[in-house]
């Protein structure tokens, strides 16, 4: 099954994404971008793909896009690979 949804994330895209998620982090202090997230809807949708891209690289899948590189920029910026949820 391809994922067509892997095309748009070219690397100038994929940066302009991560600096979203910057600024996302630093007004509302996570990198947790809610799914459907009304203010940018795509951007919650790119940080799902970013965590199941990296869930792929770990499981040795082939059908990935998630670099040595992008892991260190997503780390760099304090992403999470598990969504974290609000404390109750």
């Amino acid at each position: 099954m391809s994922e067509p949804h892997l095309i748009p994330f070219e690397p100038e895209s994929w940066l302009e994404s991560l600096a979203k998620v910057v600024k996302y982090k630093e007004e509302h202090g996570n990198c947790n971008v809610p799914r459907r997230w009304r203010r940018d809807p795509t951007l919650g949708e790119w940080v799902r793909l970013q965590r199941r891209q990296f869930r792929k690289r770990q499981l040795n899948r082939r059908n990935h896009n998630m670099t040595d590189e992008r892991i260190r920029k997503l780390e760099a910026i304090g992403f999470k690979w598990g969504r974290e949820l609000p404390p109750v």
